[in-house]
């Protein structure tokens, strides 16, 4: 039973930043064009939302044009490869920040500090001190 909770605990957690990385995008204008979550059969289809029966992965999929080169300007709006860099930056950027925050969540702001760096030196000669005498 505990093992099911923290695979279920697991796989919703894991969904988190695809999902805000979809709404990151969506409210920079960029165009997403579907999000799916998990893999094999699928279970429950909604507009350009897929979720799937195994909750292991998860993708967001964004409109971008640089396959289709004769494109107007209008068929071009939305897409990723047309915005500003920095609206780029940040769309690329949220997974890695989403994934920072919650491990800032789920282990405390204190476990991402270093509270006193053990020196090289005091590591090296600890363990010489287990050498046998030759090599010491």
């Amino acid at each position: 039973m505990i093992f099911l909770t923290l695979c279920s605990m697991w796989a919703i957690i894991s969904h988190v930043p695809v999902l805000f990385t979809a709404y990151v995008a969506q409210s920079l204008g960029v165009v997403v064009e579907g999000v799916t979550l998990g893999f094999g059969p699928v279970l429950l289809t909604r507009k350009n939302w897929v979720l799937r029966a195994i909750p292991m992965n998860s993708s967001v999929r964004f409109k971008v044009t640089d396959s289709m080169p004769l494109l107007t300007a209008h068929e071009k709006k939305g897409a990723l490869d047309v915005q500003p860099a920095w609206v780029q930056l940040l769309v690329s950027v949220s997974i890695p920040a989403c994934l920072l925050a919650i491990a800032c969540v789920l282990l405390g702001v204190d476990a991402l500090r270093q509270s006193a760096p053990v020196p090289i030196s005091a590591g090296i000669q600890g363990c010489r001190s287990s050498w046998p005498q030759g090599l010491a």
